[in-house]
């Protein structure tokens, strides 16, 4: 999804006339879901990133709760503040 997105932005896509509504199933490693929200987040697909987000009950928390912010690195900061203590 994410290499024909990159492909589409240089000019390099060939389905030029296609629009449908696809599933995708998302990783459950928080890692990565953080890479695919940086990637949705630089290509503006905001959808793409609200369904991210909410994958994991934290980072939609943090997401709703600080919206200015990359939600997953809230999120990790917040769990490592509560783990020192």
């Amino acid at each position: 999804l994410l290499n024909h997105l990159r492909n589409k932005t240089e000019g390099l896509s060939h389905s030029q006339g296609w629009k449908r509504k696809a599933t995708v199933q998302l990783p459950e490693d928080t890692r990565k879901l953080r890479d695919i929200y940086l990637e949705a987040e630089y290509y503006g697909l905001e959808e793409f990133q609200r369904g991210v987000c909410s994958t994991t009950g934290i980072v939609y928390a943090m997401s709703i709760v600080d919206s200015g912010s990359n939600p997953f690195d809230a999120a990790t900061k917040m769990y490592k503040g509560v783990k020192r203590v």
